[in-house]
């Protein structure tokens, strides 16, 4: 199957066949504490920066003042940036008399990194306005930090997700297949992906959609707050729309349409959006954690009362804490600005709870293509769904009205491709090339 990956129209890919490097050319301190680095780099690449003193890092973000050509694609040839560090024990104090000046680094030197076309940083920040790209290992080092309302309206964050030998999938609670939560769910799996993938810190907001599709969407939530996801008011968000063809897995990532909300969406950023496969919605949601159902807390968790029968407060406390649903949302009130809830340990927000997510993979919700992975462990590798099913689409994550059991990394349901709700949204996602294909 033919797989479109991480496209950059910049040539990325080829400056990552030459290795490049980067010299520090000087590295000076003014007296006023500006700090300004002269560099080289050999081949146009990824760069980001560091400084370090006494053999440590000042931390990301203490560089989020840094002016230059550094956490983006970088031409071959010499550069310089500017860096003020914010440090506000270098203030000059009120009785300082003229001649003070502030302390200077010790020992520092300035710490450059290249990244390869299929390796970039963790962290990929997209202007959707000015349609600039730029990367950071670090969250905190996001200019003005992750959580801040540019993000979730101007701006588009997706966070790596690294290529992994085995992550297990499904549910590994006690109860058997049968039971009628579980069933869909198991068995517990081993999956295998050979390729990174970049998702959505955020659903997909409406600001995002506006800013990016130069038009408003037609939603349901937040009475004009940019920041709340966008929703499937109005038949406006079912699965054939937003990918223009009901093709997957057959047709793979190629079989998005131009006229289609990804297609726009590619063909402005030159990335090849798309919607993640079901297996890439749980590997992200779990945020490296094995066996977890809520994804601050593992272990199974079928209900929020104890093995008495009375409610289990620090269950609810903790659902509490990461997900929009029925303890704190009802179906009238709807879902909250994107963010408002606690991450998971990868930096994701609201995979639980506030809209259900729009995945690849067909329906409807059986385990049968779950059991054939263990049958066939080839088809757990970079897994696309079932062939044999059509019609329905599989949707994660739950919703701000549904209940506990479908607050859970593992909950699974199915719609029709065209069919539409007020309680469905989506989060992008961005496979990068590499795997077995390209070996």
């Amino acid at each position: 199957m033919k797989r479109l990956g991480f496209v950059l129209a910049s040539g990325l890919a080829a400056a990552a066949l030459a290795e490049p490097t980067v010299t520090v050319d000087s590295f000076v301190q003014l007296p006023s504490r500006l700090v300004k680095v002269a560099f080289t780099v050999s081949e146009a690449a990824i760069v980001t920066f560091d400084v370090e003193t006494n053999g440590v890092s000042v931390g990301g973000a203490n560089l989020q003042t840094v002016e230059g050509p550094v956490n983006r694609m970088a031409a071959a040839g010499s550069h310089s940036l500017r860096w003020w560090p914010a440090d506000e024990r270098w203030d000059r104090p009120a009785n300082a008399t003229s001649a003070w000046c502030p302390p200077r680094l010790d020992n520092a030197r300035a710490v450059f990194r290249v990244w390869e076309a299929a390796r970039p940083p963790r962290y990929l920040v997209i202007d959707l306005e000015t349609k600039e790209f730029t990367y950071y290992d670090d969250a905190g080092a996001i200019p003005g930090g992750v959580t801040a309302d540019r993000y979730k309206t101007d701006c588009l964050v997706l966070r790596l997700c690294p290529k992994t030998d085995c992550y297990m999938m499904g549910s590994a609670n006690p109860w058997g297949t049968d039971h009628w939560i579980q069933g869909t769910r198991k068995p517990y799996h081993a999956v295998k992906f050979t390729r990174d993938f970049y998702l959505g810190v955020y659903e997909f907001t409406q600001g995002q959609y506006k800013k990016a599709l130069d038009v408003a969407p037609d939603c349901q939530w937040g009475g004009g707050d940019l920041r709340f996801p966008v929703d499937g008011k109005n038949s406006s968000l079912g699965q054939n729309r937003l990918r223009g063809a009901n093709t997957w897995p057959e047709g793979g990532h190629d079989a998005v349409t131009d006229d289609s909300i990804l297609g726009r969406l590619r063909a402005k950023y030159g990335l090849a959006f798309d919607l993640p496969t079901e297996a890439q919605w749980e590997y992200a949601c779990r945020g490296g954690r094995e066996g977890c159902t809520l994804y601050n807390r593992d272990g199974f968790i079928l209900s929020t009362k104890d093995e008495n029968g009375n409610e289990d407060e620090e269950i609810k406390r903790c659902l509490d804490e990461i997900a929009v649903c029925y303890l704190n949302a009802t179906a009238e009130t709807g879902p909250c600005p994107v963010g408002t809830k606690a991450p998971n340990d990868w930096g994701f927000y609201d995979m639980l709870g506030n809209l259900q997510e729009w995945c690849l993979d067909y329906g409807p919700e059986s385990n049968d293509f779950y059991q054939q992975c263990v049958d066939n462990p080839a088809l757990a590798i970079d897994p696309v769904g079932t062939t044999t099913e059509a019609g329905t689409r599989i949707m994660r994550g739950g919703s701000y009205y549904q209940g506990f059991w479908n607050m859970t990394c593992t909950a699974r349901s199915a719609a029709g491709a065209t069919w539409t709700n007020e309680s469905i949204g989506f989060r992008l996602a961005v496979e990068l090339p590499g795997g077995e294909e390209g070996q």
